[in-house]
């Protein structure tokens, strides 16, 4: 799912990904190149599913890992290629979701 993901969204920059059982993709090409490592079977698909909270959340724990290059550029390839493009299905659905699910998540009874 990150996969189809980061291939619709790098279009700008060259952006490796070591996926947790240590197959290696490339998207995009260009300048800046950047590698990232996943850690954690999980980890993709956190991403995939809120990358706008999980992102920041993996690189924090460590499940993210940059290996070639800066956080800054990666941010600069994920922030450039985000300006041409509309999200995926997917995340669109699931901030759909996400959105209908809030009122259940942060209900708090009295009591």
């Amino acid at each position: 799912m990150l996969g189809a993901l980061l291939r619709r969204l790098v279009s700008r920059g060259t952006l490796t990904v070591v996926w947790p059982g240590g197959r290696r993709r490339s998207f995009g090409s260009g300048l800046p190149r950047a590698t990232i490592r996943l850690r954690g079977r999980w980890t993709p698909f956190a991403i995939a599913c809120r990358p706008e909270i999980a992102f920041g959340e993996a690189y924090m724990n460590g499940q993210l890992v940059v290996e070639e290059g800066d956080i800054a550029d990666i941010l600069q390839i994920v922030l450039a290629s985000m300006s041409a493009m509309r999200p995926p299905l997917v995340v669109r659905v699931a901030r759909r979701l996400r959105r209908w699910l809030r009122p259940i998540q942060q209900f708090n009874h009295a009591g």
